[in-house]
């Protein structure tokens, strides 16, 4: 027998035992174990999961960022420790081949180093917490995004107008968008073209829209911020400039729901989750919508002079009873492990305005905050959201404990002090 053999053989049990992994992890992770289809990925982030495992084959860091995100989730959730050491190991393993691919201009440009980047942005958010550093899980969730974003960027944004490109690129404007809200910083991909060329060739989803929607508050928040540093004199023209700015944002958000039609009623699910992953992909989009709403609202009723005439639509007590009720949903078994995760972004975002505005505790945030802590589930979400709390601290508030902790860090991330 050639001595190759025995190498070989190794290198296909060892494909076939790490395929074995990936499928379970996957039919556990998505919604009823199921890929997005076309459709779905008209309202959801979830198709990038397909691209990636076309991918896999082709890339090393690939390989490796699928076996550390596939082992440990299934070493948690079933309390394998050698499943978690091993995803562990392959985790280091893929930050030092990613960091060679990144130094390599060849294979920046390739999709598959943007599945890399984006899985291991996911292991920090599923896996990273860590009791010893209470900043580590967000700096290297935010690494990650970064990374994903230098990636991006180092191409034009002709070059993500169809395919699989187009796919990753949409998809992963989504984790950039998260970053630069937390951050308040503009939206790097709402300027030079990338809000208009991707979609040469393709009309916009309705996901896309509200990505729009979301990137361009971004640079609100940042014009907010900047308030501080302007001249007394000034400050008049510049709350006038960000109230027109939230009555824009208001306007695409009325042109939105009116296009899309009617949204999830989750009123009709009863106790079930998701009967498909459409289904899904219209739920997330839902709440996804009204936490937007409530984003916006928020800084345009601090922000618009008094006595306007404000239309009930403004009001964000509904939208936030509606997430509410809508929770349960993503936390149903058919959900898969992804539910959850996505609900993340629009409960966070909305407790976190709601602990900055309130003087007493509304009903909606004690429905919200009490479902939370209620679902097993929700535990390393629940870090995660705290871990991207802390790392928007200011002024050392990052250490803070407690209830009055998360009050503070919320004010002052909501900044509402140089409104009217």
């Amino acid at each position: 027998m050639s001595e190759g053999w025995p190498n070989l053989w190794r290198s296909l049990a060892q494909t076939a035992y790490n395929s074995k992994y990936i499928d379970l992890f996957w039919s556990e992770y998505l919604p009823g174990g199921k890929a997005f289809t076309a459709n779905a990925a008209r309202f959801c982030n979830g198709a990038w999961v397909t691209v990636a495992m076309d991918l896999y084959p082709t890339d090393r860091s690939l390989q490796f960022a699928m076996q550390c995100v596939t082992l440990r989730g299934l070493g948690t959730h079933n309390g394998d420790q050698s499943l978690i050491e091993q995803g562990l190991e392959a985790y280091t393993k893929c930050l030092k081949e990613f960091n060679s691919a990144l130094r390599d201009p060849k294979r920046l440009r390739q999709d598959s180093l943007l599945c890399t980047a984006r899985l291991l942005a996911m292991f920090e958010m599923h896996y990273g917490s860590d009791d010893r550093n209470r900043h580590g899980q967000y700096n290297n969730w935010a690494a990650h995004a970064k990374g994903q974003l230098a990636i991006l960027v180092a191409r034009q944004p002709k070059d993500f107008r169809s395919g699989q490109t187009h796919q990753l690129f949409v998809d992963y404007r989504y984790i950039l968008v998260i970053a630069a809200l937390g951050q308040r910083r503009r939206f790097a991909l709402s300027n030079n073209g990338w809000k208009t060329i991707p979609w040469k060739t393709h009309r916009k989803t309705p996901h896309d829209k509200l990505i729009d929607v979301l990137g361009d508050l971004a640079g609100v928040f940042e014009d907010i911020d900047n308030l501080r540093s302007i001249e007394e004199g000034q400050k008049a023209a510049a709350r006038e400039s960000i109230a027109r700015s939230c009555w824009g944002l208001d306007k695409q958000l009325q042109n939105w729901v009116n296009e899309l039609g009617p949204l999830k009623d989750f009123r009709q699910a009863g106790e079930d989750g998701p009967k498909d992953p459409e289904d899904f992909a219209v739920a997330n989009l839902t709440i996804l919508y009204w936490a937007t709403c409530i984003l916006v609202y928020t800084h345009l009723l601090a922000f618009t002079h008094p006595g306007t005439d404000i239309p009930p639509r403004v009001n964000i007590s509904p939208y936030a009873l509606n997430l509410a009720s809508a929770l349960p949903f993503f936390f149903k078994p058919s959900a898969g492990i992804m539910g959850p995760k996505l609900a993340a972004f629009p409960l966070g975002s909305v407790l976190q305005v709601l602990s900055g505005t309130e003087d007493r505790l509304s009903n909606h945030r004690k429905l919200l905050g009490e479902f939370f802590k209620a679902q097993d589930e929700s535990r390393g979400v629940a870090k995660f959201l705290m871990s991207l709390q802390r790392g928007s601290g200011r002024n050392g508030m990052a250490e803070q404990d407690g209830c009055n902790g998360v009050e503070s860090r919320a004010k002052t991330w909501v900044n509402l002090g140089e409104a009217r």
